[in-house]
């Protein structure tokens, strides 16, 4: 079977949602960004991993000489990964942080790795016609599910040109061809608008489709953001990590659920000293 690019969207000013980036953050003796390296370069679908980052900034040098078995690269975006539709696309994911979609306009977590422009770019530049996508702040992805992802898409890139899993933030990857992105960056489209119900254009349930990798059910039911960028997720992978110990690097998205049900039984309030969401109801209806 054909190999692909990994790209991995990298920024070390700031985070997909617009937060300081937290990439050289250290989780035991490796960086986020290390971590996330390390385990996408052990997707065995992957030929090469490509860091893709605005122009301005040099990530391959934060890396510190580490090898990783597949050649590591980078591609410098003269946009900066953005484009006019980034603070859109934040806002609309804001809903849903801790879900794989249900954002604003049906905004999932790979809308997070958007635009499509630099990709394609990248793309471009390395010949290939298929890509791995991964965000910076990933370090608990799982090689594994990444491979099946990616496995499945290059079985048949025409009729799945875009496969992905159900796993919360930051546990996997989506695979997607160059065609499809190219079509994504033309139409200032978005991959929530093809794995959300339109009733313009109505159509079953992507999840219950061969594009959708099945995964174990306690990772699929797990509620949490395993993205290092908030504040509350940031504190569940270093609380994962802690309790992981010298298991973290090798540690599945099954492992990982389990770690953080512990945790769950132990922090009943959450990861953070404030509610994710504050709901205000304005009325002269009714008392508050």
């Amino acid at each position: 079977m054909a190999s692909a690019v990994a790209l991995i969207i990298t920024d070390e000013s700031e985070g997909r949602l617009g937060l300081p980036s937290r990439l050289d953050r250290r989780i035991g003796e490796r960086s986020v960004l290390e971590h996330t390296v390390q385990r996408v370069a052990r997707v065995r679908s992957v030929g090469s991993v490509v860091l893709v980052h605005p122009r301005e900034q040099d990530p391959l040098s934060r890396l510190n000489g580490a090898t990783f078995g597949k050649p590591v690269q980078g591609y410098a975006d003269p946009g900066r990964l953005r484009d006019e539709l980034l603070p859109m696309r934040r806002a609309a994911r804001k809903w849903s942080l801790s879900a794989w979609r249900g954002g604003l306009a049906g905004a999932g977590c790979y809308d997070e790795i958007l635009p499509a422009g630099p990709l394609v770019a990248a793309m471009s530049e390395r010949g290939a016609d298929s890509a791995l996508l991964v965000g910076a702040d990933w370090p608990l992805v799982d090689p594994d599910l990444c491979d099946r992802v990616l496995e499945k898409h290059l079985s048949d890139p025409e009729s799945f040109a875009f496969t992905f899993t159900q796993a919360p933030p930051g546990l996997a990857g989506a695979a997607a061809s160059r065609k499809l992105l190219e079509h994504v960056a033309e139409h200032d489209g978005t991959f929530g608008q093809m794995l959300s119900y339109n009733p313009s254009s109505p159509q079953a349930d992507p999840i219950g489709r061969d594009p959708c990798v099945q995964i174990a059910p306690e990772v699929r039911s797990s509620r949490h953001r395993f993205i290092y960028d908030t504040n509350r997720s940031a504190t569940l992978v270093d609380e994962v990590a802690d309790r992981l110990g010298s298991r973290f690097d090798a540690a599945d998205s099954v492992e990982t659920a389990g770690a953080v049900v512990a945790l769950d039984e132990r922090r009943p309030r959450g990861f953070a000293p404030l509610p994710q969401q504050v709901t205000l109801e304005l009325t002269p209806q009714r008392p508050v």
